[in-house]
């Protein structure tokens, strides 16, 4: 953009914007780490609050009672939103870096209870506890989807998933081991129920119409089937 050569300059360290009835209801400011603005309302209060640095800007947004309820900020991970409740408590958090946009929601106790990203790998959605811990899982990885749900303790219990167009489930125990596993194969389904050491103690199977059930020992040699 081209500048004129006789343009007018102003300098000043503060300039003001006064309403009709001498309010003040903007500023235009320095201080020692940038330039601000800030506007007020009819009553004096400060709505919005502007500021540069030399590393970021951000934006501040308050309401009638002179709290910040949003921010918008621009830093050298990216633009970042925030949203506070009344409280001045963290409720909405939204990021978009270039390696993670995620957003985030907080419960009343400030703690995270939903979050929600895109990463290299593909799309996935946490929820979490009272304490903060995840509970639930979603994710899609390569075009294959698949949810967990975990324990107190932060141990995944139950998972599905669809791999290579097959539904499987699978439950396992509170040591992580895999105790039951629920797989479709097309019209077929096949139910395989481990023990405490892992082993496959037995096999239930429906190939097509026709039911099957194996039972082995713990060396894993069939001990009955049916038919």
């Amino acid at each position: 953009m081209e500048i004129p050569e006789n343009r007018k300059i102003i300098e000043a360290e503060e300039f003001r914007l006064k309403d009709g009835q001498d309010r003040i209801r903007a500023s235009l400011f320095m201080r020692d780490e940038g330039p601000s603005l800030a506007m007020y309302n009819a009553e004096g209060k400060l709505v919005l609050a502007l500021a540069a640095t030399a590393r970021d800007g951000h934006l501040l947004l308050f309401d009638s009672d002179g709290r910040v309820r949003a921010g918008l900020g621009l830093g050298s991970d990216g633009p970042h939103l925030s949203l506070l409740d009344t409280q001045g408590r963290l409720r909405v958090s939204l990021g978009a870096g270039d390696a993670l946009p995620q957003l985030n929601l907080f419960g009343a106790d400030g703690r995270r209870q939903f979050s929600a990203c895109v990463g290299s790998e593909g799309p996935s959605v946490t929820l979490l506890d009272s304490e903060g811990k995840a509970a639930l899982n979603m994710d899609v990885t390569a075009g294959s989807p698949s949810l967990s749900l975990d324990d107190l303790q932060g141990r995944t219990r139950a998972l599905l998933d669809v791999f290579d167009n097959q539904p499987n489930l699978a439950l396992c125990d509170s040591f992580g081991k895999v105790r039951a596993c629920l797989v479709a194969f097309g019209a077929d389904v096949h139910l395989k129920l481990n023990d405490a050491g892992g082993k496959t103690r037995a096999i239930l199977e429906f190939v097509g119409d026709e039911p099957r059930l194996v039972l082995f020992n713990s060396d894993g040699e069939v001990t009955s089937a049916l038919p």
